[in-house]
């Protein structure tokens, strides 16, 4: 049996991270002087406010009420992508587990593709990481 308030508690952490992840690979993406990397990451970016959205969505229909947007970030150049990495993991293995063991069939189906779409985010970044060099990213103030 599901355990709504869990379930939220859960679906509302996830979100907020969702909506940070978006915000620091728009940073990221800013410092980027390669524009296929900058179109790149804006997409990484886009499929986060996707997945936030999804998920606030889920939370309304549960009852909770969802995180507010995230500020815009400033000088997340080589640092932001290895925390964006670091997060794309500990989504991976961690928060949608979590989500998935409180969940009901309709969320469930919801984290799945998320989960599949975090893999894939996780992969993207990684392939970025290895090819850019940390020396090229411009500093934002």
């Amino acid at each position: 049996m599901p355990r709504p308030r869990a379930l939220i508690e859960a679906l509302t952490r996830i979100t907020t991270d969702e909506l940070a992840d978006a915000a620091t690979l728009r940073a990221a993406a800013r410092a980027v002087p390669y524009a296929a990397m900058r179109a790149q990451l804006t997409l990484l970016a886009e499929r986060e406010e996707d997945h936030a959205r999804a998920l606030a969505a889920r939370l309304t229909a549960l009852g909770g009420t969802p995180p507010p947007p995230q500020a815009p970030r400033a000088g997340e150049g080589w640092e932001g992508l290895l925390r964006a990495l670091e997060s794309e993991k500990a989504d991976r293995v961690t928060h949608l587990e979590e989500a998935w063991s409180l969940a009901c069939e309709e969320t469930r189906a919801l984290l799945g593709r998320l989960l599949a779409e975090e893999e894939e985010n996780y992969r993207t970044l990684l392939d970025l990481i290895a090819r850019l060099d940390p020396h090229a990213l411009r500093r934002q103030a």
